[in-house]
């Protein structure tokens, strides 16, 4: 992932899970259950689901819509 990427706030797949605190697996299921957005750089060649990328506010809106919240 480029330096640009980053402050653009688009993250692997890797990245997603670290920032929403969970599995890849869990990441990669919602992108293909259709929960959660996410894009193939249009210069990568091939592997697209190594290529994928998920946007930091695409994550926060997941979050926001399917984990439950806690009223105090």
């Amino acid at each position: 992932m480029s330096a640009k990427d980053i402050e653009h706030g688009w993250l692997t797949v890797a990245e997603a899970a670290r920032y929403a605190q969970v599995s890849e697996q869990t990441i990669r299921g919602a992108i293909f259950g259709g929960r959660l957005a996410a894009y193939v750089h249009p210069e990568s060649k091939g592997a697209q689901r190594r290529n994928l990328r998920i946007s930091r506010r695409g994550i926060d809106e997941w979050i926001e819509t399917t984990w439950d919240r806690v009223v105090a």
